[in-house]
C-alpha cells in the first residue's frame, strides 16, 4: 500500500500545474488513484486546439492592425495629394497655377491698382481701366416721416394726485415644460381685460421674454409652448418643441389662483404634483385706481449720451412737491451727462447736448412711458432698437401676408364670438376678420401677424414688433441681394447691392418698403417750392405756355399745400397736355415724354408706348412753370425752371447706378475693349482683378454712358505707361510637393510590401 510519503512526491511534480492551482492538494487520496492526472490527460486535446486558436487569432489580430496602418497611410496620401480642400492636390489646376508667381509692372500710382494670378496664353497690356461699381441708395432718416422725436409731448403735466387704472392680476404662475419650470410673474402693468383671448395673449407675451435651457441650448419659452383657448374659453398649453411635452401650469401663488378661479388636479393618479385648469371667461383684471405719484415713485430713466447710459429713480416726494415735469427734467440735469432738459411748455421739455453727440431717454415701464411722454422714446437719432411699429405708426403696415378662408362655418363663428382675432388651439392657425372677409393670418413664433415687405421683387415678412435692428438684419440676410445699414453718426440709411455691375438695383416694391426706406419728392408741396406762406391761397399752374386743366378745359386748381404728386397727376389727366409726366422711384428722376404714340391709363397710372422718355435735368432749354389767377394770368409770386421743379436736385435720397468694369487692352498687340460685372476679369487664362480705376478717361463712351464701339487709336503715351504682366513657375515647391508625394507613395508600397 502506498504511504503518504509516495504520494506526495508523485504529484509534488505537478503540483505548479494542477487543477487546484499552486495548492497543495493530495489528488486521489481515498481512492489511491491520481485523478489530476487522469482528467488532464483527458482534456489535452481540447487544451492544444484552444492554443492553435488563440494563435490564429494573435495572427489575424496583426493582419488587422498592418490592414489598418496601410488604409491609413492611404488615406492621407489622398487627403493630401487629390482633396481638393489641400493645397498640394495634384489633381487641381489652382495648384500649378499657385505656383506661378504674376508680377505686375507700370507706372506709380497705377500698377497698384491691378493685381493678377495664372498665367495668360496671350501677351496682355493694360492700357486703362474703369473699376466696377455697385449700386448705391442713401437717404436720411429724416426725409422719410419716420416718428423720431427729440421732445416729450405725452401727458407729461398730469397731476401727482391723478389716478390712473392698473391691473389687478399680480402673482407667479409656473408652467412645467418637459421637467423644466418657467416662472412667469404678473403684476400692476398687466391690464388685462378677461376675455380667454387676451389672458391667453398676455401668458404668451411672458412666455416670449422667458428663456428655457434645452439639450439644444437657451431658446425663448414662446419657441416651445403653444398658448391657446379650448371651445369653453378654458386656457390650454401645447408642445411646439417636437419633444412629445405636455406643458401645463404647475404653481399658482394664491393671489392668482383666486383672481383666475383656477382648480387643480393631480398631475396623473396618486401624484402629490398638481397641474392647475382655469379661463379667462369675463373676470376683470383692470380695475384698480392708482395715483400717479404711487406709480412713478421708483421707476428707472435711462439716459444715454454717446455710448455712456445712466439711470436715475423718480422720487414721490419731488412729483408732489413740484411736479412730473420738474422732477424729469431735474433727474436728467443732474446726471452731468451733457444734456441739457429745458422748458418749452406747460407739457413739454426740451433736450439738447453737443452738435456732435447722440443721445436717448427712455423707460421700460409702457404706462410710465406714457406719462412722462416717453412711449416713444426720445433721442435725437433714429434708434434701431424701436420696433417697426412705433417708427411709422400701425396704419401704415397695410395689410397683412394672408390666405383668404372659403365658407369656414367654424372660423366664422368664433370670429364673431371672439372678435378680431381667433387662433385655432389644434392648429395653431391665426384667423382675422376684415368687414364681412375672413383670413388665415400669417405669423410669427409670438403670433403677430407678418406683413410683406418687398426689395428688389424679394420679400421678408416682419410684424409690427419687429424692430429695425432686426429687419436690418433680416434684410442682409435675405436673397434681396443688398446689405442695408444705418449710421447714427449720418442719421442716415445706405443700401449698397451686394454684387457689382450695371444690372445691380436697389428698388423698393411694395408700400412698406417705401413707407420705411424710400424718400419720394412726390410729397414735396408747392409751398416749399414757391415759399408760400398763405395755404388757403388757390391757383393755377401754366407749364410751358400751357394751363392745366380738367376734362372741360377748366384751370386745375392748386394751394400750398397741394403736392408734386397732385400735379403730376393733373398734368397726366389734362385735356390740352402735349406731354406725360412720370416719377422713377429707382433713379430718383422726373421725365417728360410726348404723347404721341404714347397712351396713360389715370386709374392705374400707367403707360403704354414706344416713345423715348427725357429727365428734365437733360433739358438745354427748361420749361417755365408759372402759377396763375383764374383767368390764366401769370402771378407775380414768380416763376420755376423745371429744372428747379422736377429735376433730381429735389430729391431727397442720393442714388448712384451700378457700373461694369470696362478695360482698354492690348492682346497680342490687337486693340480690345471688355466690360465685365466684376473687377474680376479672365484674360486667356490670367484672372486680373481691378483694385481701382486708372486712365479712365482714353475709354471712349457715349452722352449716356455707354461704350462707344468705334474706340480710339492706341497712342504712342498709352503705350508706354501701359501695365504689362510678367510670370514665372516657382519650381522649388512644385518639386518639393511632386519629390514628397512619390516619397509618400513609396512608403505606403512597402508598408503593403512587408504586410
Amino acid at each position: 500500500m502506498a504511504n503518504i510519503n509516495s504520494l506526495m512526491s508523485s504529484t509534488a511534480a505537478s503540483s505548479t500545474s494542477s487543477l487546484y492551482g499552486t495548492r497543495n492538494v493530495l489528488s486521489g487520496l481515498a481512492s489511491g488513484m491520481d485523478t489530476e492526472a487522469m482528467i488532464e490527460n483527458s482534456v489535452s486535446g481540447y487544451k492544444t486546439r484552444i492554443t492553435q486558436l488563440q494563435q490564429e487569432q494573435t495572427k489575424y489580430q496583426w493582419k488587422q492592425d498592418a490592414y489598418r496602418g496601410i488604409t491609413d497611410k492611404m488615406y492621407d496620401l489622398t487627403q493630401k495629394y487629390t482633396s481638393y480642400t489641400s493645397k498640394t492636390n495634384l489633381m487641381s489646376n489652382a495648384f500649378f497655377n499657385n505656383s506661378i508667381s504674376t508680377t505686375v509692372s507700370g507706372p506709380d500710382g497705377v500698377a497698384s491698382k491691378v493685381s493678377a494670378t495664372g498665367r495668360s496664353s496671350s501677351d496682355i497690356q493694360l492700357l486703362a481701366a474703369q473699376a466696377a461699381t455697385a449700386a448705391s441708395y442713401s437717404v436720411s432718416a429724416s426725409n422719410l416721416g419716420l416718428n423720431v422725436s427729440n421732445t416729450a409731448t405725452g401727458r407729461i403735466d398730469a397731476r401727482a394726485n391723478d389716478t390712473l387704472t392698473v391691473g389687478t392680476l399680480k402673482g407667479t404662475m409656473t408652467i412645467n415644460y418637459d421637467g423644466k419650470k418657467i416662472d412667469l410673474t404678473f403684476d400692476e402693468t398687466d391690464k388685462i381685460d378677461g376675455t380667454s383671448k387676451t389672458l391667453a395673449d398676455a401668458i404668451r407675451a411672458k412666455l416670449g421674454e422667458a428663456t428655457v435651457n434645452t439639450g439644444y441650448g437657451t431658446q425663448k419659452a414662446s419657441e416651445l409652448i403653444d398658448v391657446g383657448t379650448d371651445s369653453n374659453g378654458n386656457i390650454t398649453f401645447s408642445d411646439k418643441g417636437n419633444r412629445g411635452a405636455s406643458p401645463y401650469v404647475s404653481y399658482l401663488d394664491s393671489s392668482m389662483k383666486t383672481a383666475l378661479g383656477a382648480t387643480d388636479s393631480p398631475v396623473y393618479t396618486g401624484s402629490s404634483d398638481k397641474k392647475y385648469t382655469f379661463a379667462g371667461g369675463n373676470r376683470g383684471f383692470v380695475d384698480d385706481q392708482k395715483a400717479v405719484a404711487d406709480y412713478l415713485s421708483g421707476k428707472d430713466i435711462s439716459v444715454t449720451v454717446d455710448g455712456v447710459t445712466k439711470t436715475f429713480r423718480l422720487d414721490k416726494d419731488a412729483i408732489q412737491n413740484k411736479s412730473i415735469q420738474a422732477a424729469l427734467k431735474d433727474g436728467i440735469n443732474g446726471l452731468n451727462m451733457g444734456l441739457t432738459a429745458t422748458d418749452s411748455g406747460s407739457n413739454q421739455l426740451s433736450f439738447s447736448a453737443g452738435s456732435t453727440s447722440n443721445f436717448s431717454i427712455s423707460v421700460k415701464d409702457e404706462e410710465a412711458a406714457g406719462l412722462l411722454g416717453l412711449d416713444k422714446g426720445v433721442s435725437n437719432y433714429l434708434d434701431t432698437k424701436s420696433t417697426i411699429g412705433n417708427l411709422i405708426g400701425s396704419g401704415a403696415f397695410g395689410t397683412t401676408f394672408t390666405q383668404a378662408v372659403e365658407n369656414d362655418a367654424t372660423v366664422k363663428s368664433r370670429l364673431k364670438a371672439e372678435g378680431e382675432y381667433y387662433r385655432d388651439a389644434t392648429t395653431g392657425n391665426l384667423y382675422e376678420k376684415r368687414g364681412n372677409d375672413y383670413y388665415h393670418v400669417s405669423d410669427d413664433q409670438n403670433h403677430n401677424p407678418l406683413y410683406e415687405l418687398k426689395i428688389n421683387n424679394k420679400s421678408i415678412y416682419i410684424s409690427q414688433d419687429a424692430t429695425l435692428e432686426s429687419v436690418l438684419s433680416g434684410i442682409n440676410n435675405s436673397d434681396m441681394g443688398v446689405n442695408a445699414s444705418f449710421s447714427k453718426l449720418t442719421g442716415s440709411f445706405v443700401f449698397n447691392a451686394k454684387e457689382t455691375g450695371a444690372g445691380g438695383n436697389i428698388s423698393f416694391d411694395n408700400p412698406l418698403a417705401k413707407k420705411l426706406f424710400s424718400a419720394s419728392p412726390l410729397d414735396r408741396t408747392l409751398g416749399e417750392i414757391y415759399n408760400l406762406t398763405d395755404p388757403s391761397a388757390s391757383f393755377g399752374i401754366k407749364a410751358n405756355s400751357m394751363s392745366i386743366v380738367d376734362d372741360n378745359g377748366a384751370q386745375v386748381q392748386f394751394n400750398a399745400n397741394s403736392t408734386l404728386s397732385d400735379v403730376v397727376d393733373a398734368f397726366n389727366n389734362s385735356s390740352t397736355g402735349r406731354t406725360y409726366i412720370k416719377y422713377d422711384s429707382d433713379t430718383g428722376k422726373f421725365s417728360y415724354v410726348s404723347r404721341n404714340n404714347m397712351s396713360y391709363d389715370p386709374d392705374t397710372k400707367t403707360f403704354t408706348g414706344t416713345a423715348s422718355w427725357t429727365e428734365f435735368d437733360q433739358l438745354r432749354n427748361p420749361w417755365t412753370m408759372y402759377l396763375t389767377d383764374g383767368n390764366d394770368a401769370e402771378t407775380q409770386v414768380g416763376a420755376v425752371s423745371t429744372t428747379d421743379f422736377f429735376a433730381s436736385g429735389i430729391d431727397p435720397a442720393t442714388r448712384t447706378k451700378g457700373t461694369d468694369a470696362t478695360v482698354r487692352a492690348l492682346v497680342n498687340g490687337e486693340l480690345t475693349t471688355l466690360t465685365r460685372a466684376s473687377n474680376t476679369i479672365d484674360l486667356d487664362g490670367m484672372k486680373v482683378t481691378l483694385n481701382g480705376s486708372f486712365n479712365a478717361d482714353s475709354i471712349a463712351r457715349g452722352t449716356d454712358g455707354s461704350l462707344l464701339s468705334q474706340q480710339p487709336a492706341v497712342t504712342d503715351t498709352e503705350r508706354a505707361n501701359a501695365v504689362s504682366f510678367n510670370t514665372s513657375a516657382g519650381s522649388d515647391d512644385l518639386l518639393k510637393t511632386i519629390t514628397d508625394f512619390v516619397n509618400d507613395y513609396n512608403t505606403v508600397l512597402k508598408q503593403l510590401h512587408d504586410a
